[in-house]
């Protein structure tokens, strides 16, 4: 069990640390974990690790992984791109109009004693105001999540984002079929 300090996620001391090779066999372990598996439906085995996470971590696609690492304790994961990237993802996202600058995210907290304690917000909170730099031309987020999951979804609206279409997305992966909800925020003023 991995216990974080509440002075750690108040003060957003995190560390988004891109994912490497020598992550696979840590991050094939969280998706095994069956508070993960029940959201995110990859293949933990290392070929699968290989074939979904290698071309994003030799910078032959457009999705940039990271592990979240919080005062040393590496504790989630969370990955994004643009929609101009991801065209089978920008053509999904049009039953609400997504524009092409838009960016996306995805996330897991990886240790189950860590749900539930504000965690996933926090992570978002601190990932949004470093995506606001990286993607300078976007105007919004939008995140596809899974309805029964009220923890995903519940993080996105305390950061802003708002639920602006349920129903089925299509997608060819079969890891993204079924319900979704669309949730956006759109860029901050300042």
């Amino acid at each position: 069990m991995i216990d974080i300090d509440g002075d750690a996620l108040a003060a957003n001391r995190f560390v988004f640390r891109p994912l490497g090779r020598e992550d696979f066999p840590m991050l094939g372990d969280w998706l095994a974990r069956s508070h993960v598996r029940t959201w995110w439906h990859h293949d933990p085995s290392p070929s699968s690790l290989e074939e979904d996470f290698g071309p994003g971590v030799d910078g032959e696609d457009a999705v940039e992984y990271f592990i979240v690492v919080i005062d040393g304790v590496e504790c989630a994961f969370i990955q994004s791109c643009q929609l101009h990237d991801e065209d089978e993802w920008w053509s999904a996202l049009q039953v609400v109009d997504a524009p092409r600058d838009a960016f996306t995210v995805d996330y897991f907290i990886a240790e189950p004693s860590l749900v539930g304690k504000g965690l996933g917000t926090a992570v978002i909170r601190q990932f949004l105001k470093d995506r606001w730099r990286r993607y300078p031309d976007a105007t919004c987020s939008i995140v596809d999540v899974d309805p029964a999951n009220p923890p995903s979804w519940r993080a996105l609206e305390k950061n802003g984002y708002r639920a602006i279409w349920e129903g089925e997305l299509d997608v060819s992966d079969p890891r993204d079929q079924g319900t979704s909800r669309l949730y956006r925020l759109d860029r901050p003023a300042n």
